[in-house]
Parts: structure tokens; sequence; C-alpha cells
């Protein structure tokens, strides 16, 4: 996707109710610590993690764009898993290898509003 190589299963795509395709507000962020990039991303109240600086200059879409967005503001790659009740997102910045993960309510990704 538009240089950032994504792996998902192919009915995964398509599927509507994935928190994948959850909406994204703009978000327009110069070196700014990882953990407030990620919290503003994921709809979580507040930095949390690394303070890894980072940008990230972001139009609005779902949050597999805004992913992709800030990887390839990097040097880095990300990776979600989900237990059905919450999403947990690994970002892992090169080189160095330093990973930082941190988990959202899915609940709080759909109930996000857009302006």
């Amino acid at each position: 996707m538009e240089g950032v190589a994504v792996f998902r299963p192919s009915g995964a795509w398509s599927d509507a109710k994935s928190p994948l395709a959850t909406p994204v507000p703009a978000i327009h962020l110069s070196e700014a610590p990882l953990g407030r990039v990620m919290a503003s991303i994921l709809n979580l109240p507040g930095p949390k993690g690394p303070g890894q600086i980072v940008s990230i200059d972001f139009q609005g879409g779902t949050l597999l764009e805004a992913l992709n967005s800030l990887v390839r503001s990097q040097a880095a790659m990300w990776y979600v898993s989900s237990d059905g009740q919450r999403l947990f997102v690994s970002f892992m910045l090169s080189p160095g290898g330093r990973g930082f993960g941190i988990g959202a309510p899915v609940s709080g990704l759909f109930s996000r509003r857009l302006p």
C-alpha cells in the first residue's frame, strides 16, 4: 500500500468491521514522542510509552492507513493482534530494533467521532 508491505488474510481487505477499517482523523505532529503519536492514532487519552521522537503527516483515513503513514515517515514496521476486546499494536523502529507495544480497547476505536 503506497510503498508499505501489508500482509493480511484476503477476506480482511473487505471486512468493514475490522478495527483496521476504523476511521482516524487527520494527524499532523512534527517531532513528537512516539507514545503521543500512537495515542492519537488509537484514540487513547494521552501519551503512553517511549519518548522516541517521530513525525506524522496524515490526512485522515483508516487505522490501517494511519499506521502505514507513520511507517512511511520512519524506518519502522508495525503489526497488530486482537483478543476480540483489545487491539494490540506493536511498532518497531529501525535501526536499533527498539520496539513499542500498546493496547487499545476495540470499542474505543469504533466509538471515535469524526468532525
